[in-house]
C-alpha cells in the first residue's frame, strides 16, 4: 500500500511539473512581480500577489526594478501614493518621479513645538501616512487621543501666516489647542531601503 501511495504521489507531482513547465513562459511575469512584493511586505502580509486571487497589483518600482511600493489612488494623479511596510509597519508614503515627497508638520504637547513630535493616525482602513524629511520617513505608533499645544511646518523658509514663529532655520511653529487622535513619531531611514530614483509604474 506504501508503495501505491508513493507511485501516485509521483504521478500527481510529475503531471504538476509538466503543467507548469508548459505553461511557465505565462506565469514567469506573475511569479517575479510575486517575488518583488515579498521582498517588500513578507508572506501573508495583506499586500501580497497571493492574497489578491488573480489580479496583479500595480506597484512603483525605482531605477533597478526594485519595488518602492504598492500603488494606490487614481489614475493621473499627481503625487502618487504607495503603500509598504518600514520595519514590520504599514505605511502610506508620498511619492514624485524624483523621490519621496518632502515635507512635515508634526504636533507637539507643548505650545512652543518642544518635546517629542507626535503624527496625526488616518483612523480608517488605510495605513497611517508617513512624512519625509531629508532621508528620513516618520510615522506614528501607538496613537491616542491627546492634546496638542502647538504644530511644526518644515521645511518652510519663513511662516506663511500671521501668529506663527519662525525657528531658524527652517521651522515654523503655530500655537494649535486641539484634541486629536496622534502617535508617537517614529524614525526610519530611507537610505537604508537601497532605492534609487526615477521611480515609475510597473506595467505588466
Amino acid at each position: 500500500m506504501r508503495i501505491l501511495r508513493l507511485t501516485t504521489a509521483l504521478v500527481i507531482v510529475t503531471v504538476v511539473v509538466l503543467t507548469v513547465t508548459a505553461g511557465a513562459p505565462k506565469h514567469r511575469k506573475a511569479l517575479r512581480i510575486l517575488r518583488l512584493l515579498k521582498e517588500v511586505d513578507g508572506a501573508g502580509s495583506g499586500l501580497d500577489a497571493d492574497t489578491v486571487r488573480g489580479l496583479t497589483p500595480l506597484v512603483i518600482v525605482d531605477v533597478n526594478g526594485r519595488v518602492v511600493g504598492t500603488w494606490v489612488g487614481e489614475p493621473g494623479a499627481s503625487p502618487t501614493f504607495v503603500v509598504r511596510r518600514l520595519d514590520g509597519n504599514p505605511v502610506e508614503l508620498t511619492l514624485t518621479r524624483d523621490g519621496f515627497e518632502q515635507g512635515a508638520r508634526f504636533y507637539y504637547e507643548s505650545e512652543d513645538c518642544s518635546g517629542k513630535r507626535l503624527l496625526p493616525v488616518s483612523g480608517d482602513v488605510m495605513p497611517n501616512l508617513a512624512v519625509v524629511l531629508g532621508h528620513t520617513a516618520y510615522y506614528p505608533l501607538n496613537p491616542t487621543v491627546r492634546s496638542s499645544g502647538s504644530y511644526s511646518d518644515q521645511p518652510v523658509p519663513q511662516c506663511p501666516l500671521p501668529g506663527g514663529t519662525f525657528l531658524p532655520p527652517d521651522t515654523c511653529c503655530t500655537r494649535f489647542p486641539h484634541g486629536l487622535p496622534m502617535g508617537r513619531a517614529i524614525a526610519f531611514d530611507l537610505d537604508s531601503l537601497g532605492l534609487v530614483p526615477p521611480f515609475h509604474l510597473d506595467v505588466p
